[in-house]
């Protein structure tokens, strides 16, 4: 009970960190690629929380934003690109729908979370596509 209401106090200390009192542009240290949020720093994430990990606004961690980089700087620029991603972030949703040339479908079996819903085991897609 007590981790709860420390992880409740973290997200509510952090929420007012970002939206209630939001930091001067000289405090800023660390800005997120993925959403473009600026702050003094990320808030804290894990079962183990890691300093500094997740973003407030986007909720992406360091992954995230190490993929969204990476990616940003290897997806082709005017080759048509299929892509299907599985259970996918929403970080990356922006960063797939930015570039016109890649036709972009995700898939989750939680039809909430995706543009399709699928079972990666038992995908519905004709064999060619697989």
């Amino acid at each position: 009970m007590d981790k709860l209401i420390g992880f409740l106090v973290q997200r509510i200390r952090y929420f007012l960190i970002v939206y209630v009192f939001p930091s001067s542009k000289k405090n800023i240290k660390v800005e997120c690629p993925c959403c473009g949020w600026k702050g003094t720093n990320f808030m804290p994430f894990g079962v183990v929380l890691r300093k500094n990990a997740q973003c407030p606004k986007c909720l992406s961690v360091e992954r995230h934003r190490l993929y969204y980089l990476y990616l940003s700087k290897i997806l082709p620029k005017e080759k048509i690109t299929t892509m299907l991603h599985v259970s996918p972030e929403k970080c990356f949703h922006s960063l797939f729908s930015k570039h016109k040339n890649i036709k972009y479908t995700s898939i989750d079996i939680d039809k909430k979370k995706a543009m399709m819903t699928e079972d990666i085991t038992d995908l519905s897609f004709p064999k060619k596509h697989v």
